[in-house]
């Protein structure tokens, strides 16, 4: 049992280190262009070195980053599935 403990313990700090990174990777993002879509942040992440989400996850947690960006005021909601960086 202690080790299957172990074992969760290791998987949730690598999610959550990827998430952090997947954040600061769209973080950047938003300094090269002001306004970014979903899909050109899907496209872009898709094949980032770096970052492996497996792709039925890669979605969601893009729009949880983003939701997070938003959170810290980093970033607003502009439109339908359109962002832009808050000044």
């Amino acid at each position: 049992m202690h080790r299957i403990h172990q074992i969760f313990k290791e998987a949730s700090f690598l999610i959550i280190k990827m998430t952090k990174n997947l954040t600061e990777v769209i973080r950047r993002t938003f300094e090269s262009k002001q306004r970014r879509t979903l899909k050109e942040l899907y496209s872009l992440l898709q094949d980032y070195p770096g970052i492996e989400v497996p792709q039925d996850k890669l979605k969601h947690r893009v729009r949880s980053s983003l939701y997070n960006l938003q959170k810290t005021k980093e970033i607003k909601r502009i439109g339908s599935s359109t962002y832009q960086k808050n000044e």
